[in-house]
């Protein structure tokens, strides 16, 4: 089965937070193995990206990455 990663730009973690507060999971983007790297990567580019069950395992529904900004990350199955 097939996901979809979404990458929202936010000016911070706490204009990215999915809960409207100010906590959200934030982590860098050298955090990331190699493969995670590279889908973030394109995500941002386009603002999704298909991913396969085992990539998307490596992102948690409503978490901050700072790439080269704060991204909110979602992930639909």
């Amino acid at each position: 089965m097939n996901a979809t990663i979404h990458a929202t730009e936010a000016e911070s973690p706490a204009a990215a937070a999915t809960d409207g507060g100010t906590h959200a999971p934030v982590r860098d983007f050298d955090e990331l193995d190699d493969r995670a790297q590279a889908v973030l990567h394109e995500a941002a580019a386009d603002g999704t990206a298909l991913i396969d069950d085992e990539d998307a395992a490596a992102f948690t529904d409503g978490e901050v990455v700072k790439f080269t900004g704060y991204y909110r990350i979602t992930v639909a199955r």
